[in-house]
């Protein structure tokens, strides 16, 4: 075998064994939130069919689709390599190799579109959800205002920075890091001022009910539940700011798998949230 056939099939084996540990991490995850997006929909059915409660059930089956696209698509991902390569290898040779790589490329080709829209969409819709509960409990107009011009923006550097993923392949190669860079900041500066303003209006509640009387059952209740979500929303700027500073080191050196990885544990983190807040406040109330 000659250093270039060694060459080869090392690249293909190193490229396996990281749509293996993908494809571990991505339905091991989605195995989590399925069970819990079930209890989380039997919670919700549980409560008044609400338009506030219509809007959050649209965005978990919104997510529940997203999630299960990102995870097709790794499965796939994995079959169409394995049928074009390793079954053309038996009786082949490094010719029959090659070819199986040439045909899996041209194969997977036209799912490249797909990996960077589920992954956006669950990001934004968490923020939105985050941004809506920061909304409903600010009485600040300004406040407000300032919410939800970030939020826009937000979403429109997020879809820009996917319709450039689309488009990237087909112009050639470019590393084109500002989009990528800056949809992660602005979904954390999202994240740290709806945590923020929960927690000033956090503060304000139980300062107040402190102050004027001793709190019953029901204000109790209610400061546990605004407590759960300030410390929900610090975890999930966490779970933001480690991604985003994966992605940025992975714009100036070689992608490790490692880095990789943690960008996809945050993807499935992303679609936990939600749910698991559902869940968490759920048996709070």
């Amino acid at each position: 075998m000659t250093s270039e056939e060694q060459q080869t099939i090392a690249s293909f084996a190193y490229g396996a064994y990281q749509d293996v540990i993908y494809l571990i991490v991505v339905f091991t995850g989605y195995g989590v939130f399925a069970l819990g997006m079930v209890m989380a929909l039997h919670a919700l059915a549980a409560k008044s069919w609400t338009t506030s409660q219509i809007a959050l059930t649209a965005c978990l089956i919104t997510i529940s689709i997203s999630f299960t696209l990102e995870a097709l698509y790794y499965g796939i991902l994995d079959l169409i390599s394995i049928q074009y390569t390793l079954t053309k290898v038996i009786g082949s040779g490094q010719e029959g190799f090659e070819a199986g790589v040439e045909a899996a490329v041209n194969k997977i080709l036209p799912l490249q579109y797909v990996p960077a829209w589920p992954a956006t969409i669950n990001v934004l819709l968490s923020d939105l959800i985050v941004v809506w509960r920061a909304w409903i409990l600010c009485r600040n107009r300004s406040r407000k205002a300032i919410l939800v011009a970030l939020m826009i923006i937000n979403i429109c550097i997020n879809i820009a920075d996917c319709i450039w993923d689309d488009v990237e392949p087909q112009v050639g190669e470019f590393n084109f890091s500002i989009l990528d860079s800056l949809s992660g900041v602005l979904t954390i500066l999202v994240n740290i001022l709806t945590t923020f303003l929960i927690g000033w209006e956090t503060r304000i509640y139980l300062r107040f009910t402190a102050r004027n009387r001793r709190p019953d059952n029901e204000q109790t209740r209610t400061g546990e539940i605004l407590k759960l979500l300030v410390k929900s929303g610090a975890v999930f700027c966490l779970i933001q700011s480690v991604n985003t500073a994966s992605a940025l080191i992975q714009t100036y050196i070689t992608v490790d798998v490692i880095l990789s990885t943690i960008n996809l544990m945050a993807n499935v983190a992303n679609a936990w949230y939600p749910v698991a807040v559902i869940i968490l406040i759920n048996n709070k109330t």
